[in-house]
Parts: structure tokens; C-alpha cells; sequence
């Protein structure tokens, strides 16, 4: 068995849902630089962000093309993402549908997706139709596409669509080695939290990288958000003073919330002298007057515990 089935069995594994025979084919013979002209993620790159996807809540504001084809969430872990901008934003197989969609459907989705779009029924059609046209490299695919009006809507029987796997997925190690830790509380709203949770967040970043138990540390995403009602002021900031700087110049009126997130690849070394690779990652929103703190674990850090705990210790 090659490399490639491996990851091809890897990221079925995660959907639950076999991959359709042309994404293999496809990557099969292009998952090398050629591919990245038009933004698209190797296989060890999309298993990486699958790795850090999470189930975001409905979100009402969010709208799809067509209607109620794709659910009212930025972010999925039945999203099998394949091009991205590199600010949160991707196109990708959908495996959760809306009501009026189609599994295995193409779409837009992410941080600055606010309308997101089915460009294609399944993946054959996008990258065929796609390949028809002389993509401009200096703009995100999905603003090429939707500049040129450009879907590739074609009727797919349902016998072609994407099967579920037989087996139950969550019973693979990969899975039952995972923790999720949530917390969610209404709150009274001040600005000091932003503040103890940015230092927080700041504190970790240094921690890790005096922790002696951890090996080897690769920064995946680190992202201050400022939610407006429509849309993001800022793809990304990096620093808690590039945040503050930003909030200080933005209209407090149009504010809807606030996220937070640190995600990292970590390769660190157990009790039993047994190096571990993984992904931790710690996710914040606020809005309005309630908060969520999800920590997601795989090789269970210390560092990222105890700053979990931290931030739950806030509220």
C-alpha cells in the first residue's frame, strides 16, 4: 500500500464516508507543487487542518447558495477542506449537507465566508470545470469564481454519491485517544476578560517553549478575531497588540464578539520515555453574553490543560 492510501484511509476515516474515486485519482497524480497554483493543500496538508477542524455551532447570519444546501456553520469536521486563502477560509467537500444540498457537494466555507456557495455537485465537476478557465493566481479562487458568476451544477444519481464507511469510525484509536474538554457559561461581558484571556493565550505560547518535555513544536494557528455582525474586520492578528490596536480603532456598536484560538502541532516526550505526536488546540468564543472554551487534545499537553483551566477559572 502506497503513502497516498494511507492518508486516503486516514481522511476516510475521519469523514466516516469513502472519498470519492476521482479526489483519489486526482491526488493519485497531482498531489505534488503543480497543484499549488491554484491554492490547493497537499494530503499532508489537509489532514493537518482536519486535524484542527472543529463543529462550530449554527450560526443564524450565515447564508448559502443555493438556499439551505449547506448548514449555517463556518467550520465542520465533515468538511474535507482542498484549497485555502491561508486566513481561515477554504473550499472543500461537504459531508454534512444542508437539507437542500448534496453530500459530497463542493463548497465555500470559513472565517470570511459569510455567504457560502456550492460551486459544484461533486468534485469531478469542479476540477474539470475549473481547469476550462484562465484562473488568475493573484486572487482567492473562491473570489475568482464568484467575480465570474462561475457554478458547475451538475444533477449527480444517488448511487454516485459518497458512501458511508461500514464500520464505526469511532471505535479506531485514533479517535478514542482524542479528548474534548467544553465549557460554556452566560456572562457578564467586559473587556478585562478579553485582556486575562490574550495574556493567557501569550503565557502558553512561552510556556511551551520552555517546557523540556516537548521535542519538537510547529505553530499551526494563532488568531485574535474581532466578529462584526457581516464581517470579519481582520482575517488574522498574530499579537494581543495588534488586536487591541484594531479594537481601539473599530466602532464598539458593530461588535458582535470575539474568538480566540491557539492550535499546535506538538511532538513531545511522555513519562514512560515515549515520544507522542499530536495536535493540541484551545478555542474561545464570545458572543455577546455567553462564551464557549472548547480544548481539544490528542496527546493531552499539560501546558494546554492548565491554560484551559485558566481561562474556565475566569468566568
Amino acid at each position: 500500500m502506497s503513502n497516498k492510501e494511507i492518508k486516503f484511509i486516514k481522511i476516510e476515516k475521519m469523514l466516516g464516508y469513502k472519498l470519492p474515486e476521482y479526489f483519489k485519482k486526482f491526488y493519485m497524480e497531482h498531489d505534488d507543487e503543480t497543484i499549488n497554483n491554484y491554492g490547493f493543500l497537499k494530503l499532508d496538508e489537509i489532514l493537518d487542518e482536519m486535524n484542527m477542524a472543529d463543529d462550530r455551532e449554527i450560526e443564524e447570519e450565515l447564508e448559502s447558495e443555493p438556499e439551505n444546501a449547506i448548514q449555517k456553520r463556518a467550520y465542520s469536521t465533515k468538511r474535507l477542506p482542498f484549497i485555502t486563502d491561508f486566513s481561515g477560509n477554504y473550499v472543500g467537500i461537504d459531508f454534512a449537507p444542508g437539507e437542500q444540498g448534496t453530500i459530497g457537494q463542493v463548497i465555500s466555507y470559513g472565517a470570511d465566508e459569510y455567504k457560502m456557495v456550492v460551486f459544484a455537485n461533486t468534485f469531478k465537476d469542479f476540477i474539470e470545470g475549473i481547469m476550462q478557465f484562465d484562473y488568475n493566481k493573484d486572487i482567492y479562487v473562491t473570489d475568482y469564481l464568484n467575480d465570474n458568476g462561475l457554478r458547475f451544477l451538475k444533477e449527480v444519481p444517488e448511487e454516485n454519491l459518497p458512501k458511508q464507511l461500514e464500520s464505526n469510525i469511532l471505535q479506531s484509536k485514533i479517535f478514542t485517544e482524542e479528548q474534548i474538554h467544553e465549557f460554556q457559561k452566560e456572562i457578564d461581558f467586559n473587556e478585562n476578560i478579553l485582556n486575562k484571556i490574550i495574556d493567557i493565550i501569550d503565557n502558553l505560547k512561552v510556556s511551551i517553549r520552555n517546557d523540556v518535555t516537548v521535542i519538537k513544536q510547529q505553530l499551526i494557528t494563532d488568531d485574535y478575531r474581532i466578529k462584526n455582525f457581516r464581517d470579519s474586520l481582520s482575517r488574522t492578528m498574530q499579537t494581543k497588540e495588534s488586536f487591541w490596536e484594531k479594537l481601539l480603532d473599530y466602532d464598539k456598536s458593530g461588535i458582535k464578539g470575539y474568538s480566540f484560538s491557539i492550535k499546535m502541532k506538538l511532538e513531545v516526550e511522555s513519562d514512560d520515555n515515549i515520544k507522542k505526536i499530536g495536535n493540541e488546540s484551545i478555542f474561545v468564543d464570545i458572543d455577546k453574553d455567553k462564551v464557549l472554551v472548547r480544548y481539544r487534545a490528542t496527546i493531552n499537553e499539560k501546558n494546554f490543560e492548565n491554560a484551559y483551566n485558566q481561562i474556565c477559572e475566569i468566568f
